[in-house]
């Protein structure tokens, strides 16, 4: 008895979802609406098998007459479900790029971290592709810089050697700096650049003492004269008083 109420409800539930797509596709009439909601509406295969018919009929060109209507919203259908599909695919990052790192331990004590999903990495180098792409050129130009010329390249030589003995390396113009006499010469100089440096150094160095010294003295001689103001302001007034007393006795005897 349950097995029966069970299939009745599954093939309840499939009429209606086979009658809601028959309805969006525009090939449900009033009558098949009458006929499903009194429980009947003909054979689900058939109605299945007509679907498919539509489907397989999709590409019919365009029409005005409502016949075709069905086949132009469902060939609209196919085409986005396609573009859809299409558009997934591409944007699809893949299970192992969109698959988290493993945990890490960067030292014994610190936690453990996941690193990001390499779809991010993939992001990173799709985002900095001018930048790769100015890197590729110029690596590009060190690799042409480091050919090699036509007589090393009639002699197989080992890889490390091909590049040792290319032409921008070989040349003579190098020649001149790799000799003894010339590193001896610029050691030389090398070594008397050193000395004057350490003599600017020391004569620096006199200078700044010779500097600090006059600031002392200065600020001593100027301690002085301060003093020495002071001095000269007190005995002139010490020599006005004396004056104002001196002339105060003489009217004070006559």
């Amino acid at each position: 008895m349950a097995d029966a109420t069970t299939t009745t409800a599954t093939k309840t539930a499939l009429e209606s979802r086979i009658f809601a797509l028959e309805s969006r596709l525009g090939i449900s009439t009033s009558k098949n609406a009458n006929q499903l909601s009194s429980g009947g509406g003909g054979d689900i295969s058939s109605r299945i098998d007509r679907l498919f018919l539509l489907i397989s009929r999709a590409s019919v060109p365009s029409s005005s007459t409502s016949k075709t209507k069905a086949f132009d919203a469902l060939s609209s259908l196919e085409r986005d479900w396609k573009e859809s599909k299409k558009l997934a695919a591409e944007l699809d990052p893949g299970s192992f790029l969109a698959r988290q790192g493993l945990p890490t331990n960067d030292s014994a004590g610190a936690p453990a971290s996941v690193s990001a999903p390499m779809i991010y990495r993939r992001q990173e180098i799709l985002a900095s592709s001018d930048f790769l792409k100015d890197g590729m050129e110029q690596l590009n130009l060190a690799r042409e810089a480091l050919l090699l010329s036509s007589d090393i390249e009639k002699v197989p030589l080992p890889p490390q050697e091909r590049y040792t003995k290319s032409a921008i390396l070989s040349s003579g113009r190098y020649d001149y700096a790799m000799d003894d006499s010339v590193q001896t010469r610029l050691e030389d100089v090398a070594i008397k650049i050193k000395s004057l440096q350490k003599r600017s150094v020391a004569a620096s160095n006199k200078m700044d003492e010779l500097v600090d010294r006059y600031h002392m003295v200065m600020e001593a001689v100027s301690e002085k004269i301060v003093l020495a103001d002071e001095e000269i302001v007190f005995l002139e007034a010490s020599a006005e008083n004396k004056k104002s007393r001196k002339g105060r006795s003489s009217v004070g005897t006559r």
